[in-house]
């Protein structure tokens, strides 16, 4: 047998191709490491040590060559053969005419089995147990990868936060945490009284939809490809046969990092992931692919074909259940991937195909007049076409405020119709001819567009996203930065108190109760600048100081202010001469700090005996 010899690969690269099923790989050659450089020990033991799965680092780094019974196509590329017989461009035959559509039996969809089905059951018809299962098995598993104690998430927990996040998609509020807060404008009763706020957190934070021990890091999207995958199987499941289907890209909003996140200029949505979608004209998501640049699972002859945006279509079309690989379904899509080859090969197997046209994929055996001639000779509604004879495909170029090119397999030019168009000459709305392949195009090409529209009306924030921890976040609020900025805060509240004051008169403006209660807590220091503020005193504050955050006032100067101290305080006043700069003494505030929180403590024992004393005496009444 002849073989060949493969150089310039490491050891790495030597065991992939070992490991693929299409190369023939009859022997491996390691170099020895360098004189200089220790050689590295198997992990393995020494009985069964030098195993492939316990090469270290450097080994597998190392030169090696191979041996194959046969040559590779990897390594020596060629072009791969067209699926099915491509069409010779040069040798096609244009005519101009139109032709008669010819019309296809299509079975009436039937939905009679959804007609006794609640709303719960048609949900649960997508999001069943097998979902639900694997979520609550990932979780769990991660968890414990996480080296955490087992949450022990059942399947009804799981069900409960999908819901609350349901729930934050269309009754949006600052944060998800606001749902559980106390009061009456913030608070949900419906995710209040379903689960605790800090299991919430806790099952959000190991939410996951694979196995970490398991990875495929060829696959860019492999921690949600188990639960991807699961969802378009119930979609095709339950999609009802229609016979218009329409393929479009769909962008998913994400801002964070990863290296599958798009940008695309002019679009609603310009950050976020590609997503390609086949729907029906009702919106229904029939199948998706996400875009990842190099797909593991994609079809190489495909790409070549048809390129990398066409190519998800034709795996989508075999992917689609038996009974429905010989309707004769009509795909609609748009100029990002309609191409001579895929309307021919979607003849080939049986489809119609309709879609707006690149220029530069008409073939040039057509002669029709390129678009800036068009542009400047043809009247808005005035139109030029050619048949493809052999082929049975139709190119139309129409005149609307722009040339517009679209190429069919079913649809003609005739009969026209009258769009509704603005004429800048004469200021007024006229009407326009309309061939019928453009009316039957724009009336089967929105629906995944209005998918788009349906989800961002409840779109669940962050749901791809990983749900970090917040202790550090709380931990910065509640150290120095937040008391400087609610020190900054209640400096810039005074000078608004004594501005107005100015303004309206001695004794006509009252001073907040929360500056005398300052006063009481601080002593008699005249330079304050404390690191911290008692949160009582920062509660009261903020209900009326938030509108001056953005003051710059270093030194406050509190003269004015000794006639409105109130009675029963010292009339010396304890603002005199207030910079951020200075420093208090730190142990006296921590013990009075301490005293008020004891005193607090005790009223609050005394008001809680009252009410148990109160409850005693009624329930024994």
């Amino acid at each position: 047998m002849d073989f060949r010899l493969e150089r310039g690969l490491t050891l790495e690269e030597a065991l992939h191709m070992a490991y693929d099923d299409d190369i023939d790989v009859r022997e491996i050659f390691i170099e020895p490491p360098d004189s200089n450089i220790l050689t590295d020990e198997d992990s393995g033991e020494e009985d069964s040590g030098g195993m492939l799965d316990n090469l270290s680092g450097r080994q597998l780094s190392q030169k090696a060559e191979v041996i194959l019974n046969q040559p590779v196509a990897s390594c020596s590329p060629e072009p791969e053969e067209f699926l099915f017989e491509r069409p010779g461009m040069k040798d096609i035959t244009w005519l101009k005419g139109d032709f008669e559509e010819m019309p296809k039996q299509f079975p009436q969809p039937d939905y009679t089995r959804y007609d006794n089905m609640s709303y719960i059951d048609i949900f649960e018809s997508f999001l069943d147990e097998d979902i639900i299962q694997l979520l609550v098995d990932e979780s769990n598993k991660y968890a414990l990868f996480c080296n955490k104690p087992h949450p022990n998430i059942s399947e009804d927990e799981m069900k409960c936060v999908i819901a609350i996040l349901i729930v934050t998609g269309y009754n949006e509020l600052p944060g998800r945490d606001y749902y559980w807060d106390s009061k009456a404008d913030m608070k949900n009763a419906l995710v209040c009284d379903s689960m605790r706020r800090d299991r919430f957190r806790q099952i959000l934070k190991y939410l996951h939809c694979s196995d970490n021990t398991k990875p495929h890091l060829e696959d860019k999207m492999w921690k949600l490809r188990p639960l991807m995958d699961l969802l378009k199987r119930k979609f095709i499941d339950n999609w009802i046969p229609e016979q218009q289907l329409d393929y479009d890209e769909s962008m998913i909003k994400y801002f964070g990092k990863h290296s599958c996140k798009q940008f695309i200029r002019g679009k609603p949505i310009r950050f976020g992931y590609k997503m390609w979608c086949l729907n029906s004209t009702s919106g229904y998501l029939v199948n998706f692919d996400l875009y990842t640049g190099k797909n593991p699972r994609g079809n190489s002859k495909y790409e070549v074909q048809f390129g990398k945006c066409a190519a998800p279509l034709i795996n989508m079309i075999d992917e689609f259940p038996e009974h429905c690989k010989h309707l004769p379904i009509k795909f609609y899509f748009d100029n990002l991937f309609t191409s001579f080859n895929l309307l021919y090969y979607l003849k080939q197997k049986g489809y119609d195909g309709t879609g707006t046209m690149r220029e530069n994929r008409i073939p040039k055996s057509c002669n029709l007049p390129p678009k800036k001639i068009m542009s400047k000779t043809k009247k808005r509604g005035d139109l030029v076409n050619a048949i493809d004879r052999e082929h049975g495909i139709l190119i139309t170029k129409w005149m609307d405020n722009n040339v517009v090119i679209v190429a069919s397999t079913c649809h003609g030019i005739n009969p026209v119709t009258q769009a509704k168009r603005y004429s800048q000459s004469e200021k007024k709305i006229i009407q326009v001819s309309q061939p019928k392949l453009i009316t039957e195009y724009n009336k089967c090409m929105g629906g995944t567009d209005f998918m788009d529209q349906q989800i961002s009306r409840m779109f669940v924030k962050g749901i791809l996203a990983k749900i970090q921890s917040r202790l550090s976040m709380i931990q910065r609020c509640e150290g120095a930065e937040k008391c400087r900025k609610k020190f900054a805060n209640l400096q810039a509240a005074f000078v608004k108190y004594k501005d107005k004051k100015r303004q309206t008169g001695q004794g006509n403006v009252t001073k907040p109760p929360f500056f005398d209660e300052l006063e009481i807590i601080l002593g008699n220091k005249d330079k304050v600048a404390p690191p911290l503020i008692i949160d009582s005193i920062a509660q009261q504050a903020n209900t009326s100081i938030n509108d001056t955050e953005n003051s710059e006032s270093d030194v406050i100067l509190c003269d004015e202010a000794e006639a409105s101290t109130s009675k029963g305080l010292p009339k010396k006043n304890k603002f005199l001469n207030i910079r951020s700069s200075a420093r208090p003494d730190k142990n006296q505030l921590l013990r009075e700090l301490i005293d008020l929180q004891k005193q607090d403590i005790e009223e609050r024992r005394s008001e809680f005996k009252i009410v148990i004393n109160f409850q005693e005496t009624s329930s024994q009444q």
